[in-house]
C-alpha cells in the first residue's frame, strides 16, 4: 500500500525544504522510541517518519515520488535508482538532522540492549539566572550496567554467545524478487530481535536486560548568557551500553523578559519615561535598572520621543567570552494626564510664546 509522506510529516506538497526539515524535527522528537519505552508501534511510526524525510529531503527522490506517488514503486526501483527503503538507517537520518545529539540515540547504537542512548532533558531558566549563571539540580531514572552480571545479562556474569543467525550484528540482509528485479533489504534479526546475542540463562537481577534502572541526581552548571533553545551536552552522563554511556543533553527554556528588561540576542532593551521638561532642557538622571544596577543617563536637551541610548557592556554575557552585549534604552516622553494650576499657566505661557 502506498504511503503519503506529506501526511506523515504533516506538510503541504508545496512545502519548502526548511518547512519539511522543521516538520521532521518535531515529529521525530515526538515519536522517538526512547520517549515511549521502545513501544513497537512507536518504533514503526518513527521508521515511517524517517522514511518520509529520507525521500522528501532529497530533491531527486522527492521529484520521483511526486511523479509516481508510490513508495512501493520507488522501492521497486531500488537497484535502478540507487535507493531502497529497506536499507534506510533511521538513526543515521536522525543524527544528520539533530547532530551528534540526536535528541536520543543519534550517532550511537540506540537499541536498549546494545548502545548507550543519548537523551534530552528540559530545564527552565529565568531571565535573572541567564544573566548571572546558575546551578540546577535535575532528577531522573538512569539505566546503568547491572553489577551482578557486569552488563552481560547472563547468570554467570560472562559474555553471552553471539547470535548464530546475524553473527552478532543484530541485522540480516534479505533479497526479495519483484517484477522490477531483486531488492535487498536490511532487517532486524528475528532470532535475537536485534540484540545480537543469545542469552540462555539470564541474570536474575536484570533478567537478561544487562542494565537496571537507578534513580540519579545530577548537578548542571548553566553558564551566564544561556539563551532560549540552547542545548548543553554532558558526555557520558546518560544510559549505559555496550559501546559506552550515552550523552545527556539539557535543552534550556529561558525567559526573555524581567520587569522592564527584554532580551534580544545578547542585548537588553528597556524603556525609560522622561517628562517634557527633561526632554526639552536635558538632564543627567541616575537610574537603577533591575539586575544591572545603577547607571547615570545623560539626556540631551531637545531629546525626541523614541530616541535610543546605548550603553556598551551592560547586556547579556556572551558564553565563553569576556564581554557582554549592550543595554539599549528607548526614551519615551510621558505626557502628564493631570497638571497643577501652576504647571498649566507655564504651558499656556509657552504656547503663547510659540504663537508669537
Amino acid at each position: 500500500m502506498s504511503k503519503d509522506y506529506y501526511s506523515i510529516l504533516w506538510v503541504d506538497r508545496n512545502a519548502s525544504a526548511d518547512e519539511i526539515k522543521k516538520a521532521y524535527r518535531k515529529k521525530a522528537m515526538e515519536s522517538h522510541p526512547d520517549r515511549h519505552g521502545w513501544d513497537k508501534e512507536k518504533e514503526e511510526e518513527f521508521k515511517s517518519i524517517n522514511e518520509a524525510y529520507a525521500v522528501l529531503s532529497d530533491a531527486q527522490k522527492k521529484a520521483r515520488y511526486d511523479q509516481f506517488g508510490s513508495a512501493e514503486w520507488n522501492a521497486g526501483f531500488g537497484g535502478m535508482w540507487g535507493f531502497d527503503f529497506g536499507d534506510i538507517n533511521v538513526e543515521d537520518i536522525f543524527s544528520s538532522v539533530f547532530g551528534n545529539m540526536g535528541g536520543f540515540g543519534g550517532g550511537r547504537q540506540s537499541r536498549r540492549d546494545d548502545g548507550g542512548e543519548d537523551v534530552q532533558k528540559e530545564v527552565h531558566i529565568t531571565f535573572a539566572e541567564s544573566y548571572t549563571g546558575v546551578k540546577k539540580e535535575i532528577h531522573f531514572d538512569k539505566m546503568v550496567n547491572c553489577e551482578s552480571c557486569h552488563g552481560h545479562g547472563t547468570k554467570d556474569g560472562k559474555e553471552a554467545k553471539k547470535c548464530p543467525t546475524c553473527h552478532g550484528s543484530g541485522y540480516v540482509s534479505r533479497a526479495t524478487r519483484s517484477i522490477f528485479g531483486m531488492m535487498q533489504q536490511t532487517l532486524v534479526c528475528d532470532t535475537c530481535s536485534g540484540t545480537w546475542v543469545i542469552i540462555e540463562n539470564p541474570c536474575p537481577e536484570c533478567r537478561g536486560k544487562k542494565r537496571i534502572k537507578k534513580k540519579t541526581e545530577q548537578s548542571i552548571e548553566i553558564p551566564a548568557g544561556i539563551d532560549d533553545g540552547m542545548t548543553l551536552r554532558m558526555n557520558g552522563e546518560w544510559h549505559a551500553g555496550k559501546h559506552g554511556a550515552g550523552d545527556l543533553y539539557i535543552s534550556c527554556h529561558v525567559d526573555q523578559s524581567h520587569e522592564n528588561l527584554v532580551r534580544q540576542g545578547n542585548n537588553i532593551h528597556t524603556i525609560l519615561h522622561i517628562s517634557p521638561a527633561e526632554a526639552v532642557l536635558g538632564i543627567n538622571k541616575k537610574i537603577k535598572f533591575p539586575l544591572i544596577g545603577e547607571r547615570e543617563i545623560r539626556i540631551a536637551s531637545g531629546t525626541q520621543h523614541g530616541k535610543k541610548i546605548q550603553i556598551s557592556g551592560d547586556g547579556m554575557p556572551l558564553i565563553g567570552k569576556k564581554w557582554r552585549g549592550d543595554l539599549i534604552i528607548t526614551l519615551e516622553i510621558l505626557i502628564p494626564g493631570k497638571i497643577s494650576k501652576d504647571d498649566k499657566k507655564l504651558y499656556e505661557k509657552i504656547l503663547e510664546n510659540e504663537k508669537n
